[in-house]
C-alpha cells in the first residue's frame, strides 16, 4: 500500500518540477513527510496539519491526487480503533470510506455496550456472592465469640433429659444457633457442631495476618433427651477469643495464653452467675475453673502445651431435677393401692462422654458455604434415623 502512495509521490514530484512552482522549506518538509511516514496516527495529524495551513499550498492538488491512497491507508490502519476511525470521520467527512468508518464505530459501540453490561452484571452477582458469603462468615465469627454465654444459657433452662423441640420451646435462641450452620454431625449418642471459620487482622505497621477460630459444640443426648454439652477450642487454645476481642493477632506464647485465659476465667464467672441460679464456684482436681449449680456441674480443662498445640474444653454436664416431696394429706383416706415406681432418670454423662477429640488440623481455608439445617435427633431415638438393611 505504501508503495503505490510512493510511486504516486514520485510521479507528482516530477509534475511539481517541471513547473516554475516554488514553496516554503516548512511546506515541502510537510509535504515530503506525508508521503514517507509509516505510522497512520502520524498520517493523519500531517494531512490535516498541512491542509490546515496551506489550503491553498503548492502541493495541495498533488494531495487531491494521492487522496484516495492517504484515505485507504488511514481506514485500513485504523482496524478496530475507535478513536482512530472518528479521526477518519473528522478529516475525511465526505470521505470513500466514511460511511464504512462510521457503521464499524457503531458495531464497536454496540459491542463495548455488550461487554460493559455483562461486565456490570458480572461484577454486580459477584459481589453479591461475596456480600453473602461475607455475611454467612460472620455469622460463624458471631457464634464462635458468643458461644460461652449461650451455651451456658441453654443449661439455666435446666434441659436434662428434654429432647430438641422441648428446649427450642423454652428458648427461642438456643433454637436459633442450634438450626444455624455449620451443619451438625450425629452419630448413636451425640451431635457435633464444628464452627471453623478464617479471621484476618491488621498488623501495626506491616501487612494482615490469617487466623483460624476453632470451636466445637458437642450435645450428648440418651433417647432424644439432652445429657450435657461441651465446648471444645482446639490447637490454640481460647487464644482466638482474645485475638477477636483485641482485633489483633497474638503468637502462640505463654502471655498471650494467659491473657485469654483470665478473660475467658471471667466471663464463665459472669456468665454462670446470671444464668444458674443457685450456683457457686468449686475446685475440682484438673480444672482451671468450675461451678456447682442445681442445674449442672461446669468444668473447664485445658490439655496439651504451648509447643505441642493447646485445647481448651469447657463441660456442662446437666443434672435431674430434684424429685418434688409430695405435701401430706392430713384427712384419712382409705388405703388405696401402692403406685407403681416411676421409671429411673436418664443416667449421667460422664466428663468422658462430653469430650470431644479433635482430629488434626486442616489447612487454612475460606469459611465453609451455607447448607441446609442438620436435622436433631427426634425424642425416644438415639440419634440420626438410619436406613435399615434389606432383608434376605
Amino acid at each position: 500500500m505504501r508503495s503505490h502512495l510512493k510511486l504516486t509521490t514520485l510521479v507528482v514530484a516530477a509534475a511539481v518540477a517541471s513547473c516554475a512552482v516554488f514553496s516554503s522549506k516548512h511546506e515541502y518538509c510537510l509535504f515530503r513527510e506525508i508521503t514517507e511516514t509509516q505510522d497512520v496516527v502520524r498520517l493523519a495529524q500531517l494531512y490535516d496539519a498541512y491542509t490546515t495551513q496551506y489550503p491553498d499550498g503548492v502541493y495541495v492538488e498533488q494531495l487531491e491526487l494521492m487522496r484516495p491512497e492517504i484515505e485507504r491507508e488511514m481506514f485500513v490502519g485504523a482496524g478496530q480503533e475507535r478513536g482512530l476511525l472518528w479521526r477518519y470521520i473528522e478529516i475525511f467527512p465526505e470521505g470513500i470510506f466514511s460511511q464504512l468508518a462510521r457503521d464499524k464505530i457503531t458495531q464497536l459501540d454496540a459491542m463495548i455496550r455488550f461487554e460493559t453490561e455483562k461486565k456490570a452484571a458480572y461484577d454486580a452477582a459477584k459481589k453479591a456472592e461475596l456480600e453473602e458469603h461475607e455475611k454467612a462468615r460472620q455469622i460463624l465469627v458471631s457464634a464462635f465469640n458468643s458461644a460461652i454465654v449461650d451455651w451456658i444459657a441453654v443449661a439455666g433452662l435446666a434441659p436434662y433429659g428434654k429432647d430438641v423441640a422441648e428446649i427450642a420451646a423454652l428458648s427461642p435462641r438456643f433454637m436459633e444457633i442450634w438450626s444455624s450452620v455449620p451443619l451438625a454431625e450425629c452419630d448413636a449418642t451425640s451431635c457435633v457442631k464444628r464452627y471453623v471459620v478464617d479471621q484476618w487482622y491488621q498488623v501495626p505497621g506491616g501487612t494482615r495476618e490469617n487466623r483460624r477460630l476453632d470451636l466445637a459444640v458437642k450435645l450428648v443426648f440418651h433417647e432424644g433427651g439432652l445429657l450435657g454439652i461441651s465446648l471444645t477450642f482446639p490447637d490454640r487454645g481460647v487464644l482466638p477469643l482474645l485475638e477477636e476481642l483485641d482485633k489483633v493477632p497474638y503468637d502462640m506464647e505463654e502471655s498471650a495464653l494467659d491473657g485469654a485465659t483470665f478473660l475467658v476465667m471471667d466471663q464463665l464467672e459472669q456468665t454462670a452467675t446470671d444464668s444458674l441460679a443457685a450456683g457457686q464456684e468449686v475446685d475440682v482436681e484438673g480444672a482451671m475453673w468450675a461451678w456447682d449449680c442445681p442445674q449442672a456441674k461446669l468444668s473447664f480443662v485445658r490439655k496439651g502445651d504451648i509447643d505441642s498445640g493447646v485445647t481448651d474444653t469447657l463441660t456442662i454436664q446437666l443434672l435431674p431435677p430434684a424429685p418434688e416431696e409430695p405435701e401430706p394429706d392430713k384427712k384419712i383416706k382409705k388405703k388405696k393401692k401402692k403406685p407403681e415406681p416411676e421409671p429411673p432418670p436418664p443416667p449421667l454423662a460422664t466428663v468422658e462422654d462430653l469430650l470431644w477429640t479433635p482430629p488434626p488440623p486442616a489447612a487454612l481455608a475460606a469459611p465453609p458455604p451455607s447448607g441446609a439445617d442438620a436435622p436433631p435427633p427426634e425424642a425416644g431415638t438415639t440419634g440420626p434415623a438410619t436406613e435399615e438393611p434389606p432383608k434376605e
